[in-house]
């Protein structure tokens, strides 16, 4: 790095700083913080709720029994619960909750109830006003009971139901990943809709996700709303225990969320304290597999002031290879000030070490089994070792103003040394070598208010933020030979004696972002919503290829004003109809990809329409979902070789179009009875290429058609028995294509996957899951740029048995 360049480094950092030690500062004003955890309403429980404000007594309440109570805000605001404690039924627990606060409740379906003014004697029933989902009322970030999640913080950075959202969102809740026994991003996405996953099969090196088309791998990726973004091959990927839901949207997102492609995000929000003590250990086991973990927390003092939670997970596990690790340890301590209602501050920290494995996979033809280790066990590495801290402090002004912020701070090391097929030899012959250490150090910080006026019959809620993000990156990369392997039905390895490296470049990346933000959201007679936002991008970056003395620094700095326009209209309070406008602003960043090819660019730029309808049904714990979009990315860059200087260099006159149709479910059907159900059709296409080599092929790894269902049910216990429960998923993935010019098409293929869980006692389970079900082996990528052609298949049948005590 350049002595200009540290200079500028150093004075970001120092900017970063302060940015932080403001918002430090203005924590001293001093919000509580609010979660829960699941269950099901049956019979008796053990509730420990002590006196607080009644929104977070009710979110609690739906954490100890799975009941979840719908209230108005305005009932809420300003009520206290003096609690309840005991061995209670719902009924008596929500009796207990509300005594002395003027509200009664009547039960809508089995596992939900609606909280409203107590009559007047000799008046009319009360008429409900607006309801919301008391899940952690006023605390997106909190868990939830069950499957659906009626709320979000993602969809418009403000605490807001999704069915008033003018966008398609998705949220994974923790219960279901549990469910799923979810290890896995890849996991945690494979029912939900427009998403594709397993895009190079079983690789352990990134967590890849495309969304309506679009690859979202590389920057689409967040964390607490914040950028986690890989630099060209330095990343690492997330743990989902950490994790207390996933929250997926769709569409081009750049307005609230700054550079980012035009399919969406996925947004993981991180465990944080509760207040109330709880905690849950388990020990999960499997062929060659091995996992333990913990997760507790509650207040550390009287008053609730300050809480605490601590998330932990160790785990030795190795590849379907039979050589390649998925070796963690995850560690994850957090604190939370609320020194009143209405100021919190959350720090959050978490060092995630993992020894993972590259990608492998047999030529094509070979006819070998096809999780035959064809790399070099004594080279095989691609270990990351990722630490971090953040915040999140919030101040509610009790006026209509919120101020929120929050912020990450990330170093994370990474080393991958791996031995592959050469390109015009098979591995009997002769392999490559490739070798990466890698270093990345982020900061990210994101402020915002939050304004909520009510004149007549219009409500207005104004958000006005800005966000910083900075980012370090160092390669040294090296490139050689290995020697053959001979028979590779039965190959015998070489050692690191074999492998022959030599320097071949070191990438230095630097990038700089910053952007301004608002949206409006008005609401008129509780009925009609219109959303609009705006937002202003600046990104610097450089990026610095070495090749010994020489380098080559490349620069680019690139503006973009993005905006987004919605309108819902409510039919009723369960039912709403939405269209939206929006762009999307992604920078063409320097890298090795394209730094030595690099001539000036001008960022992508993506526009989307989509049209969708929300559906609660009456008497169910559900949301229903289904949306039309068309979306467009231009700008989009190719190599080309030009007739002169500097002859080689990249093109920007590609352009992408998506379009297609998105079904998605969920809901408890009963107290008993949980479905899922997605479907997504996509007509994903390049419609304009550099010489039209490419015109009209459809983008790498989409399928047109993808489906999904998962349905469980709970057997009642009798006796000395305990309740069983038996699930069932199902997921299809289309025909997709393996390479640009779509002359090679890969088969679809259905996946089953399984659980059977035995309640041993009310706070210990056992619990197998089966991840596809019936062995099925199924090509999930070819890579086709070489000889010979590569074939990387997806997971194979998993078991997995876990025992799992709460309290």
């Amino acid at each position: 790095m350049t002595e200009m360049a540290k200079k500028a480094a150093k004075a970001r950092r120092a900017r970063l700083l302060a940015l932080l030690t403001t918002c430090a500062a203005l924590s001293l004003a001093g919000a509580p913080a609010r979660a829960q955890t699941g269950g099901q309403a049956v019979g008796v429980f053990p509730v420990a709720i002590p006196a607080q404000p009644l929104d977070s007594a009710l979110a609690a309440f739906a954490l100890q029994t799975g009941v979840q109570a719908y209230v108005a805000p305005e009932e809420a605001a300003g009520r206290a619960s003096a609690g309840a404690q005991g061995d209670l039924t719902p009924e008596a627990a929500l009796t207990a909750l509300l005594s002395g606060t003027g509200l009664t409740f009547a039960f809508s379906g089995p596992n939900a109830a609606t909280i409203s003014a107590a009559p007047v004697q000799a008046a009319p029933a009360p008429i409900l006003l607006d309801t919301i989902y008391v899940g952690g009322a006023g605390s997106t970030w909190a868990p939830v009971a069950g499957i659906v999640a009626h709320r979000t913080g993602t969809g418009s950075k403000t605490d807001a139901e999704v069915i008033d959202v003018p966008a398609s969102v998705s949220v994974i809740t923790a219960d279901e990943l549990k469910a799923r026994g979810v290890n896995d991003l890849d996991g945690a996405l494979n029912y939900t809709a427009g998403v594709s996953t397993n895009l190079y099969g079983g690789d352990e090196r990134y967590d890849f996700v495309a969304i309506r088309g679009f690859n979202q791998t590389t920057s689409g990726i967040y964390r607490d709303g914040l950028p986690v973004r890989t630099y060209n091959l330095t990343g690492g990927r997330v743990e989902p225990y950490g994790v207390e839901r996933v929250e997926v949207l769709k569409g081009s997102t750049s307005t609230l969320y700054g550079a980012n492609n035009p399919g969406g995000l996925v947004n993981m929000i991180t465990k944080r304290p509760v207040d109330y003590k709880f905690g849950e250990v388990y020990a999960t086991g499997g062929e060659d597999h091995l996992e333990v973990g913990a997760d507790f927390g509650g207040p550390l003092d009287a008053e609730g002031v300050f809480t605490y939670r601590l998330t932990a997970k160790k785990q030795d596990s190795t590849s379907p290879n039979g050589v390649s690790s998925d070796d963690r340890l995850y560690l994850a301590p957090a604190l939370t000030w609320k020194p009143t209602d209405r100021t919190a501050l959350t720090i959050m920290a978490d060092y995630n070490d993992r020894g993972g494995s590259n990608r492998y996979g047999i030529p094509r033809g070979s006819g070998i089994d096809p999780w035959t280790f064809l790399g070099e066990p004594d080279f095989e590495t691609n270990d990351t070792t990722e630490w971090g801290v953040g915040f999140a402090f919030e101040h509610d002004f009790s006026n209509g103003l919120v101020f929120r912020s929050h912020g990450r701070h990330t170093e994370l090391d990474l080393l991958s040394e791996n031995v592959y097929a050469a390109g015009n030899r098979s591995p009997d012959v002769g392999r490559l070598a490739w070798r990466v250490d890698g270093d990345l150090s982020r900061d990210s910080i994101d402020a915002h208010v939050q304004y909520d006026l009510g004149f007549g019959r219009v409500k207005s809620r104004t958000l006005i933020g800005a966000d910083y993000t900075t980012a370090e990156t160092f390669e040294e990369i090296e490139q050689g030979t290995a020697g053959g392997l001979g028979d590779l039905a039965n190959p015998v390895y070489c050692g690191r004696a074999c492998v022959t490296l030599r320097p071949y470049y070191k990438l230095a990346t630097e990038e700089e972002t910053w952007g301004v933000y608002a949206q409006e959201e008005l609401t008129l007679d509780d009925r009609w919503i219109l959303t609009l936002g705006a937002r202003y991008d600046e990104v610097e970056a450089t990026a610095t290829q070495i090749y010994g003395f020489f380098s080559l620094p490349v620069p680019i700095e690139e503006q973009a004003v993005t905006l987004r326009g919605g309108l819902t209209y409510k039919v009723d309070e369960d039912l709403s109809i939405y269209g939206t406008y929006s762009e999307s602003f992604t920078p063409v960043l320097p890298s090795n990809q394209f730094a030595m090819l690099m001539t000036e660019s001008e960022p992508m730029m993506g526009e989307m329409y989509e049209l969708g309808v929300k559906w609660r049904p009456p008497g169910v714990n559900g949301l229903f979902s289904a949306a039309v979009y068309d979306l467009t990315q231009t700008n989009v860059p190719r190599y080309k070789q030009f007739s002169g200087p500097p002859y080689f260099g990249i093109e920007q006159d590609g352009e992408v179009r998506s379009r297609g149709v998105e079904l998605e479910g969920k809901a408890e059907l009963t107290d008993r009875t949980n479905l899922t159900l997605a479907y997504s059709y996509t007509d994903a296409e390049v419609t304009k290429s550099a010489s039209g080599a490419y015109d009209g092929t459809r983008p790498m790894f989409i399928p047109e058609h993808t489906a999904s269902l998962w349905l469980d049910h709970t057997i009642p216990g009798a006796g000395a028995r305990g309740d069983v429960t038996l699930g069932l998923g199902a997921r299809y993935v289309g025909s997709r294509f393996a390479n640009e010019n779509n002359t090679f098409k890969l088969d679809p293929y259905v996946v089953f996957d399984a659980m059977a869980k035995y309640q041993i006692t009310e706070n210990t389970a056992l619990t197998l899951n089966v991840e596809n079900l019936f062995d099925k082996e199924y090509v999930s990528h070819v890579e086709t740029w070489s000889e010979p052609d590569t074939e990387f298949y997806g997971t194979p049948q998993t078991f997995r048995l876990s025992l799992r005590h709460t309290w």
